[in-house]
């Protein structure tokens, strides 16, 4: 965790990072059992969210609901990842279809 407080990417300060990293990553345990990928979910879910201006634990809370935090998840309806992105999507926001199963880009097309 220390790490990933150091690196502190998007956030304004590291107590910040450091506060939001306490308070989410023990939530994602019971889902997500390795946990550089817990830390680079948080990371990347803070980051989008202030991109786009949507409380993080919005995000968050859609991904636990619509994919329990699995990467890997496919939809009875074929929509795949984290933020359940349906196939469709990647060509039309300009990405690839493979990058539904990574954490950013997956998050970004949530």
């Amino acid at each position: 965790m220390a790490k990933a407080i150091a690196a502190r990417g998007c956030f304004v300060d590291k107590y910040d990072a450091e506060v939001w990293y306490k308070l989410m990553e023990p939530r994602m345990r019971r889902s997500v059992k390795d946990h550089g990928e817990r830390m680079d979910i948080l990371q990347t879910v803070y980051c989008e969210s202030q991109r786009v201006k949507l409380p993080a634990e919005l995000v968050l809370s859609v991904m636990d609901i619509e994919s329990n935090f699995n990467r890997w998840a496919v939809s009875s309806a074929g929509a795949v990842g984290l933020m359940q992105v349906m196939p469709f999507w990647p060509e039309k926001l300009g990405m690839k279809r493979h990058q539904l199963t990574q954490i950013q880009p997956n998050v970004r097309m949530g």
